[in-house]
Order: structure tokens, then sequence, then C-alpha cells
């Protein structure tokens, strides 16, 4: 049972008193949350993964075609905007973060976490 099966439980009583056992019972039966505490070391490794990622994708990230040039002093042509694809690395980000949280499921589930490689 949940906090808000618990209230609802406790929302559908007739009498506006509860007994102690009743109370009691109804606590007993909430179930306990767990959260993941994501470690420096996790976030490490997402942090070099996303590197990695971008390092050898920056055609993917990097936005070639929108790029803007100016010719400056002594005819020298410079980039002045290059855009990037901010979606791409918003996804990984995602997905690298929530594979922690379904490594944490599959450890509570299993009690180990199976290895997956890049």
């Amino acid at each position: 049972m949940t906090k808000n099966q618990t209230l609802e439980a406790l929302g559908n009583q007739l009498d506006s008193f509860y007994s102690l056992e009743q109370v009691i019972g109804i606590i007993k039966n909430i179930e306990e949350s767990s959260s993941k505490k994501i470690t420096i070391d996790e976030i490490t490794d997402v942090i070099e993964e996303v590197v990695c990622y971008i390092e050898h994708n920056v055609n993917e990230i990097v936005d070639l075609d929108n790029a803007e040039f100016e010719i400056s002093y002594n005819n020298q042509l410079e980039c002045t905007s290059v855009g990037i694809n901010s979606n791409e690395i918003r996804d990984l980000l995602i997905d690298k973060f929530s594979g922690l949280v379904q490594e944490e499921q599959e450890e509570d589930q299993t009690g180990y976490v199976e290895s997956e490689c890049n």
C-alpha cells in the first residue's frame, strides 16, 4: 500500500475517529519507497561517456550547415558562429542517467547488476 492508497483508505472510513489498531495496521501496510542515490563515480562515468560520444560524433553534434563565416582583416576567413545539436546531447544524458535508475531497479529485483558495455 502506498501513501496515496493509505490516505484514500483513511478517507473512505465512515467514522471520524480511528482506533489505534486501525492506524497501526494501515501504517504497517505502507510500502517504503527506495530512492536511487547516484554516486560521484557514476556521474563521472556518465560525463566520460558523453564526452567520448561527442568526440567521436562531432558531425551529429555540430551544425555545420548553419555555420557563419566572415571575411576579416587581410582577407582571412573566420568562423563566427557554429550551432550545436543540444537535443542530441540532452537525449544522451537522459539515456545515460535513466540507465542508472534501471540498473538500480534490476539490482533490487535480482540482487546484482548486469554489466552493460557501450
